[in-house]
């Protein structure tokens, strides 16, 4: 077995690995802490700020969050149960820093990185998170064939500290920042989202402004109709209902005294006042009170039906996003004279618990017990 890293020092920025990712290597493309990010300012904010090439002054807590919560605390157990519970005999290495096509992306900081702090801390991220199968002596003696055996329970218990340590090797690569074409390709590439996100927000701001444009004709018609029988009662109804109205009774082709009285009143007055019977408030089918109703009914029925759809437009590219990605902000790093980017590497020995042991527990975030099996699949034997 090879007892060295295979990453060695050497590799500048946006090179490629020498390997492809497989059972025994996976990559990890370490992205920033969006959440925090968007906590603290708004998309509109964090646009103007890449666009004018200025980054956060504390930079390093967005980076250092993200190692802690999930580097420490998830992907550490998480490897060190599945590489230990892999039927493979050979070392196993989780690289943070490196995307799926075997790219180097690094690790951005700001001065150095506190190594030996981290390499604690995922240690006990390990040691929190895992659980190892054990046989251990437990319970009363028993004789059976007139001899005493001893009675043994097995179930998961804590793992040893030294014994974490032992089967799991942890390195620091520092990169060197020097690829022009990497960086010229980053800042391409962080030009091109800008101009995407500047696009999207015109498209949707105008689809959403002829919505709303819409949408208030509609309500506006919608209230004229809505307000006619108080507009008739008070007598300060609109020529427009006035019309409707006298329309609406000629459609019904009655010539009931009642009809022809409406007509008259909605012709000559100025000013209508409408009465029904407030005893049993039952109101005749050609009574001026129940056609304006219908009248009022149809059009708000008419009105509601002309309601704009909602826009369907999405934004696809969002300042924030665009943020946590590493590669995407690297030409705004690299001018800082304080920035430096890293690999983290983690060497793990698959055979170092051999027989003693048949599995190890890893806890998920969800708090789900996984029991790790032995196969040859590396990683892909935890989901």
């Amino acid at each position: 077995m090879e007892s060295r890293c295979r990453l060695e020092s050497g590799y500048s920025l946006g090179d490629f690995t020498d390997y492809p990712e497989s059972s025994r290597d996976e990559f990890k493309e370490l992205t920033l802490d969006v959440v925090r990010a968007a906590a603290e300012f708004s998309k509109e904010q964090m646009h103007v700020m890449l666009r004018s090439g200025t980054l956060p002054r504390s930079f390093n807590k967005y980076v250092d969050d993200v190692l802690r919560t999930r580097v420490c605390e998830r992907w550490a157990p998480k490897y060190y149960a599945c590489y230990n519970n892999a039927d493979i005999k050979d070392y196993c290495e989780l690289h943070i820093g490196v995307d799926d096509n075997g790219q180097i992306v690094g690790i951005p900081y700001s001065g150095k990185m506190p190594f030996e702090e981290l390499t604690d801390q995922i240690y006990e991220g390990i040691l929190r998170g895992c659980k190892i199968w054990r046989r251990r002596q437990g319970g009363r003696r028993r004789r059976r064939g007139g001899r005493r055996q001893k009675q043994y329970k097995s179930d998961f218990g804590p793992l040893n500290m030294h014994d974490i340590k032992k089967s799991c090797k942890i390195k620091f690569i520092e990169l060197d920042i020097k690829n022009k074409a990497y960086i010229e390709f980053c800042k391409n590439k962080l030009r091109e989202l800008l101009s995407k996100v500047e696009e999207e927000d015109k498209i949707f701001n105008e689809a959403w402004r002829k919505y709303d444009k819409e949408k208030q004709k509609v309500r506006s018609g919608i209230a004229r109709y809505d307000t006619s029988v108080n507009c008739l009662l008070n007598g300060s109804n609109s020529d427009i209902i006035r019309g409707e109205l006298i329309e609406k009774i000629l459609e019904k082709k009655c010539r009931c005294s009642m009809c022809n009285k409406n007509l008259k009143v909605l012709k000559f007055n100025r000013k209508i006042f409408l009465q029904y019977d407030g005893t049993t408030k039952v109101l005749d089918s050609c009574s001026l009170l129940a056609v304006t109703r219908e009248l009022k009914d149809e059009g708000k029925a008419r009105w509601s039906a002309m309601k704009p759809e909602t826009p369907r437009v999405k934004k696809t590219v969002n300042p924030i996003g665009v943020f946590g990605r590493c590669r995407h902000i690297t030409p705004l790093l690299v001018k800082r004279d304080d920035i430096k980017y890293y690999i983290l590497v983690m060497r793990f020995n698959p055979t170092f618990y051999g027989e003693r042991s048949r599995a190890i527990l890893y806890k998920d975030k969800e708090g789900n017990d996984i029991y790790g099996k032995r196969s040859s699949e590396g990683p892909y034997t935890v989901h």
